[in-house]
């Protein structure tokens, strides 16, 4: 598996001619006309063609409008893997309803290269080509939530590929709900998980926040995964994290769980 870090909570994965992204940021993230990122996103959209492009909920640092529609307007095959709550989102922004597919807590999917659409538990059908199995589930940002027509609107991914799981966080609190799911996933070969923590002062200016660097290596190993990747602490302007309380505790705790720094 080769996978490159897009930033924040961006991520390429490629294996045997497939890919995905996860939460790619790759336009200038903008608030009132100012430019709220601290460096230029590391690629254009049209630099790749990935088969899915994954979002785990709708803040603009992981649903990023421009980037979702860079894609589909320079390529014809990428499919989007959103929360249910998150639909209407694209549809408003002209990404054609075929190539949106919808999650919500607890569903499992198989997504085929081309396109297809399976039931895990279909065992009529014969999937002779590239494919991944994906199991949402809910994450609480700061809270688990519907949207007002009962609809997840903040999910994590986990993706079964050529037999690891990888599982992306997106942005959560640590809940017993969520430790609970994860829990029940298995064995995970690689966790990519939040580090900017969480504090009054950004609660002020309307930031959430996430896991700590801390909080996230504790979890890692209480889930005994093999590789886990810090993630969302280095692009948004006032909104950063240093890495380092995550090695620090990483290195305290001990144990088999190896960790990997991305960079770009």
């Amino acid at each position: 598996m080769d996978i490159k870090f897009l930033g924040q909570c961006g991520f390429l994965m490629e294996e045997d001619d497939m890919s995905i992204v996860i939460d790619p940021v790759l336009s200038d993230l903008q608030e009132n006309g100012q430019s709220i990122m601290n460096y230029p996103p590391v690629m254009k959209p049209s630099d790749i063609a990935p088969d899915f492009c994954f979002c785990t909920h709708d803040h603009i640092d992981h649903l990023d409008i421009a980037t979702v529609s860079g894609f589909a307007s320079s390529n014809g095959k990428t499919r989007f893997v959103i929360p249910s709550g998150c639909k209407k989102i694209l549809l408003q922004n002209g990404i054609p309803e075929d190539r949106i597919i919808t999650f919500d807590d607890g569903e499992s999917k198989i997504l085929t290269q081309s396109g297809k659409v399976y039931k895990v538990k279909d065992n009529s059908k014969s999937i002779n080509e590239n494919s991944i199995e994906v199991t949402a589930i809910s994450t609480a940002h700061p809270v688990h939530k519907l949207d007002a027509d009962g609809l997840d609107r903040n999910l994590l991914y986990s993706i079964l590929w050529n037999g690891h799981r990888y599982v992306h966080l997106g942005d959560t609190y640590r809940t017993d709900r969520l430790v609970k799911s994860l829990k029940k996933l298995g064995h995970i070969d690689v966790l990519f998980s939040p580090i900017n923590g969480r504090d009054d002062e950004r609660e002020a200016r309307g930031i959430i926040g996430n896991l700590s660097g801390k909080e996230t290596a504790l979890l890692a190993l209480e889930l005994k995964v093999s590789v886990v990747y810090p993630m969302h602490f280095d692009m948004v302007k006032g909104n950063t994290a240093d890495p380092a309380e995550f090695v620090e505790e990483m290195e305290r705790i001990g144990g088999k769980t190896e960790f990997i720094i991305p960079e770009k």
